[in-house]
């Protein structure tokens, strides 16, 4: 323990990688970690901080020139604090694990020219944002409560040298210190999957030049363009784009496509883009070309940022299905193929988020040899469970691979009426030892039908006791 100290807690300086583990910093006249190296946080582990005058990791040098791993294990209080622009060379691999958070405190950036893996989920995911947000993490900087603000920071550029770069669930907030936007992103190397740009006081997204296909991106209350598609010919998939300056803007350089997207509710929903030829199956303009409507989409709570669809919404099943397909899960982790009417169809939704009608709870310990419990509630209808992933034995087309359950038309093995065990494929990556148990409030008798809420299309992420349907790091729960 670290307690009582007139000034900081530990005072570290640039070239020092200590290795602290599961102590407390406690009552320190200031902060509890100062002048650390972001390459040195990995040394620091499962310990806490309270009382102090700031209850976090002061980074104050955060040039990357190697391999480095961050995880949620090394962070006091849930961020990490930032008085550095965070620069990862050429030669540097920065990785960071879910549930990671870094709150800038002053205009500093964060800039990309090597390798940068951003691994967030729904439910941990990772944030950027100003130092004063008290939505992240709480009161890191322990000043009372507070919001974050425009411009307090720059923002995150990807440069068209840079490496290999998926990101994944990550949320950047507060930016637009001149004027960068939220994120830049001119490499062909990066993936881009459900990124989420809040609060920038110029653009959310400025994209150019990528080779794949950016899913599930959310720009909501950004002062100019929510994405600004600036050169390539590459797709933007479910993208949900409200209250912003403008939804998407096409500058003349980009010949790609926005499909099963949502922009609606800006003061202009989208710019540049003529007739219409390269919206399809979209919501929020040029509507009876190409799929498209034009109506409200009834977003449960525009103005706090929720941009669900509710239940009547025009924008349910109305998207393509073969990209939906491709993008296998929404920006909550759904899957893409969800059946709001719950008829057995595919019936994918524009956006960026998938209505389920049905809920989901799950209960237990995500452990071998342990039992988890999944518990639905929602209107009876005729469907079929499927836990499935892209590594099972069977196929079912399109949803994937069936890993529990039963092939439709199969009632005696219809897993409401009895528990089945999970297999996986690889008996070395985790035990068949789950047993899924499923209630529904009434059961239909016909031979039921395959019902795409249970398809899990995508890798194994994680399972957790959260009301989401989630699947399993098989790698954790094997070292567990």
């Amino acid at each position: 323990m670290l307690r009582n100290n007139y000034s900081h807690g530990m005072s570290v300086t640039a070239n020092s990688f200590p290795t602290v583990t599961n102590c407390a910093f406690t009552n320190n006249g200031e902060r509890a970690v100062e002048g650390l190296a972001l390459a040195a946080v990995p040394g620091f582990t499962n310990n806490t901080a309270t009382g102090n005058v700031g209850n976090f990791m002061s980074v104050t040098s955060a040039t990357i020139t190697a391999p480095l791993t961050i995880g949620s294990q090394s962070i006091l209080e849930g961020a990490l604090m930032m008085s550095a622009n965070l620069n990862v060379q050429p030669s540097g691999t920065l990785v960071v694990e879910q549930g990671v958070n870094f709150k800038f405190t002053a205009a500093y950036e964060v800039v990309v020219d090597g390798s940068m893996h951003l691994r967030g989920t729904s439910y941990e995911p990772i944030v950027f944002t100003d130092d004063a947000d008290d939505s992240v993490a709480g009161d890191t900087n322990n000043n009372g409560p507070s919001i974050g603000s425009p411009t307090s920071w720059r923002g995150i550029t990807i440069l068209p040298t840079a490496l290999y770069c998926p990101l994944e669930h990550v949320v950047i907030r507060y930016t637009g210190s001149a004027f960068v936007p939220a994120l830049t992103c001119s490499s062909p190397q990066a993936s881009l999957r459900c990124l989420r740009a809040d609060h920038a006081y110029d653009r959310g997204f400025v994209l150019n030049g990528l080779s794949s296909t950016p899913t599930n991106l959310v720009a909501w209350a950004c002062g100019g363009f929510g994405v600004q598609l600036v050169g390539g010919n590459f797709q933007v998939a479910h993208a949900t784009c409200a209250g912003n300056g403008t939804g998407i803007r096409r500058e003349n350089a980009w010949s790609g496509l926005v499909l099963n997207s949502n922009s609606y509710g800006n003061t202009t929903n989208f710019a540049n883009f003529g007739a219409g030829a390269q919206v399809a199956t979209s919501n929020g303009g040029f509507a009876g070309v190409n799929g498209n409507l034009n109506l409200n989409p009834q977003f449960l709570n525009q103005a706090q940022g929720d941009l669900h669809l509710g239940s009547s919404s025009p924008c349910l099943g109305n998207a393509e299905v073969l990209a939906a397909f491709f993008a296998q899960k929404d920006f909550d982790e759904n899957s893409r193929l969800l059946d709001h009417a719950l008829i057995g169809l595919p019936l994918p939704d524009m956006g960026a988020f998938e209505y389920s009608p049905w809920n989901m709870t799950v209960t237990g310990v995500a452990r071998p040899g342990s039992v988890i419990t999944y518990t639905m509630t929602g209107p009876p209808a005729e469907s079929l469970w499927v836990l499935g992933a892209l590594d099972g034995t069977t196929a079912i087309i399109p949803y994937g691979m069936l890993l529990s359950g039963a092939v439709p038309g199969q009632s005696d093995q219809d897993p409401r009426l009895q528990p089945r065990p999970v297999l996986l494929a690889d008996p070395r990556e985790f035990q068949p030892l789950l047993v899924v148990r499923h209630s529904m409030t009434q059961l239909p008798r016909p031979a039921p039908r395959l019902d795409p809420l249970f398809c899990q299309l995508r890798r194994c992420d994680r399972l957790q006791p959260v009301p989401k349907l989630v699947a399993i790091d098989r790698e954790q729960l094997a070292t567990e």
